[in-house]
């Protein structure tokens, strides 16, 4: 995908689906203790946490594997897929939600916590590329090959993507 032009609908369906059904694999893998293990190799597979949030229409609670960066205190994720993505406008409706990290049990509670909108960060830029950096293949897949784009360009390539901070609840 070439840095000016939005990609298209079809393109966008496909990937997706893809993700779903990796979603719902990675969900099995944290369900059978073995979340750490998906974390083992930050380069290929990313850093990898879980979100409970509740969903804006079905009241439910969801639970959808992110990338993630650890930024102070903080946990920093984006929405690759903008503001149409499901588990980003539950948040913006329900900001109160739980976070299981690498070697949590989703049987357990989690951590709770309540995220926000970042964009209007002034280290907006940075922060998406600690992101996409800690996304193994998630990014190259997308394009997004993060060590080799500059701040302006990355900037550009990701104007879509909505940067979401986590700040725990203590």
């Amino acid at each position: 995908m070439s840095a000016g032009r939005a990609p298209s609908a079809r393109r966008v369906g496909a990937g997706r689906r893809a993700f779903r059904v990796l979603n719902r694999f990675m969900l099995r893998f944290w369900w059978v203790g073995s979340g750490r293990m998906l974390n083992a190799w930050p380069a290929g597979t990313g850093r990898i946490l879980v979100l409970g949030h509740v969903g804006r229409r079905s009241g439910l609670l969801r639970r959808t594997p992110l990338n993630y960066a650890p930024v102070g205190p903080d946990l920093f994720c984006v929405a690759g897929f903008g503001e149409g993505s499901d588990w980003y406008r539950n948040v913006l409706a329900h900001p109160d939600l739980q976070v299981w990290l690498p070697g949590d049990p989703l049987s357990g509670d989690g951590t709770a916590g309540r995220a926000e909108p970042a964009d209007d960060d002034p280290d907006r830029t940075a922060l998406v590329r600690q992101v996409l950096a800690a996304s193994g293949f998630a990014a190259h897949l997308a394009g997004l090959h993060v060590r080799r784009l500059d701040d302006a360009a990355l900037a550009r390539r990701t104007t879509g993507y909505r940067l979401v901070r986590i700040r725990p609840v203590r």
